[in-house]
């Protein structure tokens, strides 16, 4: 498994996507988490339109959003510079048997909905990854985490099935209270001489938000099947101790792991 992340500044208005805190998964060839990549450069891509288009905006990627809030650019072609909108990425910690990044792309919204986000990715090498997010915003906020896949996502009763041309993944939410999967489609048809119309799916874990703070986590990794994936979910359990250290445990062909993310005066951080 690969994993590539993204943060930084939504200050280029020629090749910048509104994308902060963007993920994706490959393994075996193929994008399990993908990124939609680049649009077809039609007339209207060149301009401010261009963020019309779910490839440049955030609609179509990995991202956090609250009530359907999208990140802004903070250049568009002949407007001046707001060097302030963006995120950072805060650790990175490799190593043989695990890397580990946090990053916090709050600045890349409006801030009208979305109070804080920062997002942790864990590869615990060679193939399992584990993303947790960290969302502050209203109670009763809806909260959605956004996946992307080029492989076919199908929804399953605590887990979501993902099944490409060499292998299948499980992407299992860990989360406190309900939550639900809602599949979803981009239109996308670039503006041009004998351009085709298509549809682009993507699947979200959807939940509402029981109090300011929202941790939300997923685990995803190679199965079988459903049986395997079905007892790997059986297995997962979240804790939070008198200290509001928040441990992740799950179960895998025999090996147990363990994550537990310490909270400090910023947020969690990995221990």
């Amino acid at each position: 498994v690969v994993i590539a992340a993204k943060a930084g500044w939504n200050d280029d208005p020629h090749h910048g996507h509104l994308d902060v805190g963007q993920f994706m998964v490959y393994w075996r060839g193929q994008a399990y988490i993908r990124d939609l990549g680049t649009a077809e450069y039609d007339e209207l891509y060149f301009g401010p339109e261009k963020y019309d288009t779910p490839h440049a905006d955030s609609r179509g990627h990995n991202l956090i959003f609250v009530n359907g809030e999208q990140q802004v650019p903070g250049k568009l072609k002949g407007k001046p510079f707001d060097e302030t909108i963006g995120g950072e990425i805060l650790e990175f910690r490799p190593s043989k048997s695990r890397d580990y990044t946090l990053m916090d792309p709050t600045n890349a919204y409006p801030g009208k909905h979305i109070k804080g986000w920062r997002r942790h990715i864990i590869l615990e090498k060679p193939e399992i990854t584990v993303v947790l997010d960290e969302v502050s915003a209203e109670k009763g906020a809806e909260i959605e985490a956004r996946f992307h896949s080029e492989c076919t996502q199908t929804a399953k009763d605590g887990y979501t099935l993902i099944k490409g041309k060499e292998g299948t993944m499980a992407l299992i939410p860990v989360i406190a209270g309900d939550f639900s999967f809602r599949p979803g489609r981009h239109a996308y048809q670039a503006i041009f001489k004998k351009s085709t119309f298509r549809w682009i799916p993507y699947n979200g874990t959807v939940v509402e938000a029981r109090a300011k703070d929202t941790v939300l986590a997923h685990i995803i990794l190679p199965v079988e099947d459903d049986t395997e994936a079905e007892a790997i979910v059986k297995s997962v359990k979240r804790n939070v101790d008198g200290n509001r250290t928040i441990t992740l445990a799950f179960e895998k062909a025999g090996e147990s792991y363990r994550y537990s993310f310490e909270k400090t005066g910023e947020g969690l951080v990995l221990k």
